[in-house]
This record gives structure tokens, sequence and C-alpha cells, in this order.
């Protein structure tokens, strides 16, 4: 079969053993260890209490994660079907929209959740790098936050108000992403 044809992660890079390794390793790495580089990196930067400082940590925690798991399942699709693909006349964009992407949606779907899961629950970046009140303006304030804020002044009622909207909000964004990517994987695989 034609090397192009295959979707990149079936590719060979050169450097591939040691960009993994060097990703596991930073997946083994808690993500408490590094509050105190990232701090000192986001003071020396200037983006400090920002928005931005928020959103770098954030994509270096969930995207190596997001990135091993859809490799991984690439890699153990089947070449069959790419050569089904290509003896159909397929294009390497067809392929890619007809073949790879509806055999993806279940780990899409997966890494979509936990990475949402992930983003409600984040609490110790934007807790240390906005030095607990969310600045600027309270822009950075995330729902685990203000929860923790109403737990501190002991107003357990609006903690638990708060932690049962966070609650009813995961769950429903979680529903919404099963049921917009599952389609095919709900009808045993079939079409529409």
């Amino acid at each position: 079969m034609n090397k192009k044809k295959l979707p990149l992660a079936f590719w060979i890079f050169i450097g591939l053993v040691v960009g993994i390794a060097v990703g596991l390793a930073l997946m083994m790495v808690p993500g408490i260890l590094t509050l105190v580089p990232l701090f000192l990196l986001s003071s020396n930067m200037g983006i400090l209490n920002s928005k931005l400082a928020i959103i770098l940590p954030g994509i270096r925690s969930q995207l190596p994660f997001g990135i091993f798991l859809v490799t991984a399942f690439v890699k153990g699709l089947s070449h069959e079907m790419f050569e089904a693909a290509e003896i159909d006349g397929c294009t390497s964009r067809q392929t890619f929209w007809r073949v790879t992407l509806p055999l993806l949606k279940p780990i899409l779907v997966y890494v979509l959740v936990t990475s949402l899961i992930g983003g409600l629950q984040m609490f110790d970046v934007p807790q240390v790098l906005t030095d607990g009140k969310g600045t600027p303006n309270r822009c950075a304030t995330t729902l685990i936050m203000y929860l923790n804020n109403h737990m501190f002044s002991k107003n357990l009622g609006m903690a638990g108000a708060v932690s049962t909207v966070l609650f009813l909000v995961c769950g429903v964004l979680c529903v919404v992403i099963m049921r917009t990517m599952s389609d095919d994987v709900r009808k045993g695989g079939r079409g529409k």
C-alpha cells in the first residue's frame, strides 16, 4: 500500500521512540510538582494573573494524554480499511473524512469527555497562578475555586449548590458530547 495514503500515526518518524519516551515521562510527573516552575516561568514571561497563565498549563496536562491515546488507537486500526479505500479510488482527504475519522469517533469521544472533566475540575493551577483570587476581574476563577472559597467561608449551603451545579453541567456536557459524536457507535457502526 502507498505510504502517503496511511494516516499520520502509521508513519515512522526519526526519534519516534525518544518522543514517546519523553511524552510518557512527562505524563508520569504529577502536575502538582510543576507548579513552582510554572509560577516562576509565568512570572518571568509577564503572564502571571492572566488567562494565558491558566490556558498553557491546561494544554500541557491534557494534550499529551490525548495525543498518546489517539496515536495508540490509530496504530491499532487495520490496514485493510485503508487499502480498500485506496482500491475504491479515494483520495487521501476522502480517506481521512470517510474512513479514518469515523473509526476514530470512540476514542475522540473518550478524549473529549476526559478533557472536559479535567478542565472543569481544574483548581491548583489557577489557585497558584492568580493568587487564589482569579484575577484579573475574577475571569480566571474556576467553579472549583468558587466552591473552595465558599467552603472556607463556612457557607456550606452555597458550596453544596455549586457542587451540584458543577455535577449537572459536567453531566449535561458529557451527554451532549456522547450523543453528537457517537451516533455511529450506538448504531453498531452503520451509517445514517
